[in-house]
């Protein structure tokens, strides 16, 4: 009888592929082995021609819910005299191509017996099987053996071994497998009172009486309090100094997600998914939990929830009764806590308690977040972290060049080609702090021995004092390259769809806040033509001062007083912003002649913003922006979208966008008394006009839209309902289109560029 070998790529390991490839061979009747490698899965066997390709077949078509084969090579080898089949141990090969697990929420059967009284792991926190659990998370090296994770220490208990040597058992070969007999403990911060022998049930105690506690999750600490105790809410933003950024609710289950928000179909199906992110949904006016919404989202109808990822945070929420305040435990300005003594010298001055455990992480990971355009039901991922990295799914026979992409400054995110496979990291912050920089390299050194490469390629943004940038320079590379930001931007959205090697011409949108531009200025309102690999900048936002730098994007006034120079009536808004002396100061600035300018359509929102009178500072970013949104939306709500003009006539014909006359054109309307939701509206109606027009102007019928404010739900539902009609638009699918997608943009202009 003939002998085979199956080789399996893929999201193959830590998914239950071992004991399912087993199973099938039992019931074939057939004898081999199978193990996990460093390049994906290896099934040795011996069959006939027509079992053995019912058997490759029924491999595919019946894998594992969370398993996904992207490769199945397949080869007649020298006839082998194997006995019966087993799960060997994994095999090491210097070749690595294999896709890392991402960490799977609490599964529906796990989550059955965490609250079965009758089962032995009955309120365990760290209960998981196969199909759910930390992965990446806790995995230090590959293959995923146990021995290569942080559940290494924990030795399994008689029962335990048992389940995962039972073949019929849905724990078989589950490498984190463990009950409170073995597994990882609770611990309570030293010092405090508290019930040890029911630390979860302390934790739930103190929440109800308004503490806050940093709780050790799967990716690093979240602070929690009772999201319904406003006094509660008041200490936590104080101590953390965030007055005014929304807080994202962690709820016990979807009945009392739904009394107090209103769910699309993708959002139901979003919050329900293995990766569990928060979800930003409108808020049912009132919600019934009573939320003190003013101190969880200020000046926001809509609120980020979540359902409990993780075994702990299910008991906890559960046991609590109601939704509770969950958001990253961390100072501000700096990643993520993950480390226990992280915490303790961090959290210590927010956190009235600590609740802890000894299995360790090692790759932190903020949660995940979404949000769907409430007209289309357009998915835009915010954040891509626990639960999404760092696989890229994409279909690709030929190995990709090795590579290392830095990736921007803010919304940080790196990534690295290797053999098929595109790895790009979970959202790492801004890497404008000394802890986000050591992290970012932590992570970093850690991908790279994942992956075992040692990348001879470093891509990087083309702005030289970008940290990203210096990083770049410290690494020996027989080549570099640096690649204009909102290229990259575009060259992301362009890979996504399959449209990097389009002859037909696409006009590239790309809307945000800086970026690095080719002639020395800040662009961010950039409209670019496509075809063939060329790039050209076809038209852009008119420039305006960039006045006083960075500390722009902080001060929507700033904004409107560059964009507003010289422009009628303004004055009489803008001047009581200021006091006597700044007014002086950056008028003085602004009549001398032009230095740094920006064309950024994030500062024209800000502008807006300001103008409209929804804020004059920043208390984080894109808040004023998202004020600008929000007032739109409501008089789109209540009088649909097809009863707006624009700042722009439909025929208009640009050298570039008329900045200055648009916000001339706001004014008048403002000084006439116009309805501010109206003009609010009618700001974003103008943007969609102009894509309308230079899409004419450049001969192009194809779209794609990428860069932060297209973020923005309600543009791009404006965009979908004006355009779709007579274009094909294009958006991101796994990425943000912020900052976080530059590295796959930047990889992307370097597969272009390698193959041209």
């Amino acid at each position: 009888m003939p002998s085979y070998h199956l080789h399996i790529r893929g999201q193959v390991q830590g998914v239950g592929f071992r004991p399912f490839v087993y199973r099938l061979a039992q019931e074939y009747g057939l004898q081999g082995s199978v193990s996990n490698g460093t390049d994906g899965v290896h099934v040795y066997v011996n069959a006939s021609p027509a079992v053995f390709s019912r058997f490759r077949e029924d491999i595919s078509r019946q894998a594992p819910p969370m398993a996904r084969i992207t490769s199945a090579d397949w080869r007649e080898t020298a006839v082998a005299d194997y006995q019966d089949f087993s799960i060997v141990e994994s095999a090491a090969h210097d070749d690595r191509n294999v896709l890392i697990s991402p960490d799977f929420g609490l599964c529906a059967a796990c989550r059955e017996e965490l609250w079965d009284a009758d089962n032995r792991r009955y309120q365990f926190p760290f209960i998981t099987c196969t199909q759910c659990g930390p992965r990446l998370s806790v995995i230090d090296n590959i293959p995923y053996d146990r021995v290569f994770t942080t559940m290494a220490p924990f030795v399994m208990c008689r029962a335990c071994r048992e389940e995962y040597g039972t073949v019929t058992d849905r724990r078989y070969f589950s490498q984190t497998n463990a009950c409170s007999c073995c597994g990882p403990q609770l611990q309570l911060s030293a010092g405090r009172a508290g019930d040890t022998a029911d630390p979860v049930g302390a934790v739930v105690s103190w929440l109800q009486s308004g503490a806050v506690v940093a709780v050790k999750g799967v990716g690093g600490f979240l602070l929690m309090c009772d999201a319904c105790n406003a006094e509660a809410i008041g200490r936590l933003r104080t101590r953390k100094n965030r007055p005014r950024k929304p807080l994202a609710l962690l709820y016990p289950d979807m009945a009392r997600i739904e009394a107090d928000v209103q769910l699309s179909e993708g959002a139901r199906a979003a919050l329900q998914h293995s990766s569990f992110p928060i979800v930003l949904c409108p808020l049912r006016m009132p919600p019934a939990s009573a939320l003190p919404i003013d101190l969880i989202a200020p000046g926001l109808n809509q609120l980020g929830l979540m359902l409990p990822n993780s075994p702990l945070l299910d008991l906890l929420v559960t046991r609590f009764g109601g939704p509770l305040v969950a958001t990253s435990g961390n100072i501000s300005g700096s990643p993520i806590c993950y480390r226990d003594e992280q915490a303790v010298e961090q959290l210590s001055s927010i956190a009235d308690y600590l609740l802890s455990h000894d299995r360790a992480i090692v790759m932190p990971q903020d949660d995940s977040v979404y949000q769907f355009s409430r007209r289309h039901d357009q998915p835009i991922l915010l954040r891509r972290s626990r639960g999404l990295a760092p696989t890229y799914w994409h279909s690709q026979e030929q190995p990709y060049p090795t590579a290392l992409a830095m990736g921007a400054d803010m919304k940080s995110v790196l990534g690295i080609s290797h053999q098929q496979n595109i790895y790009l990291s979970q959202y790492l912050g801004d890497l404008g702090s000394y802890d986000s920089q050591q992290q970012y390299e932590h992570v970093l050194q850690h991908y790279l021995k994942l992956t075992g490469c040692r990348p001879p390629v470093i891509l990087h943004d083309l702005h030289p004092a970008y940290v990203s940038t210096r990083l770049a320079r410290t690494f020996e590379a027989s080549e570099r390259h640096a690649f204009q930001h909102h290229k990259a931007h575009l060259a992301a959205c362009l890979f996504e769809n399959d449209l990097l090697d389009s002859q037909e011409p696409v006009l590239g949108v790309v809307w945000d806040g800086v970026g690095y531009g080719e002639d020395g200025q800040i662009w961010g309102g950039e409209f670019f033509r496509y075809q063939a690999g060329q790039f050209l900048r076809a038209y852009h936002f008119d420039y305006f001062d960039y006045l006083l730098g960075d500390k722009m994007s902080l001060e929507p006034r700033l904004a409107a007083l560059s964009v507003c120079k010289q422009a009628a009536w303004a004055e009489e808004i803008l001047r009581p912003k200021f006091t006597q002396q700044e007014w002086q100061l950056y008028t003085r600035l602004l009549s001398q002649p032009a230095g740094l300018q920006t064309s950024s359509l994030g500062r024209l929102f800000d502008a807006a913003a300001c103008l409209l009178g929804l804020g004059d500072r920043n208390t984080y970013e894109g808040e004023a922006a998202i004020y600008v949104e929000q007032l739109a939306q409501q008089y789109v709500h209540a009088n649909g979208p097809d009863q707006l003009d624009s700042y722009v006539q439909a025929q208009a014909s640009y050298y570039r966008i008329p900045t200055h006359s648009i916000f001339q054109y706001l004014l008048i309307d403002l000084k006439k008394g116009r309805d501010k939701a109206y003009i609010a509206a009618k700001f974003h109606q103008t943007l969609v006009q102009i894509v309308d027009n230079v899409a004419r102007y450049t001969d192009c019928k194809k779209l794609a839209f990428s860069g932060g404010v297209l973020q923005n739900g309600l543009l791009v539902d404006m965009l979908i309902h004006r355009l779709s009609a007579g274009h094909q638009l294009f958006f991101h699918r796994q990425v943000s289109p912020n900052d976080e997608n530059i590295a796959l943009g930047q990889l992307a202009l370097y597969f272009k560029s390698s193959h041209s």
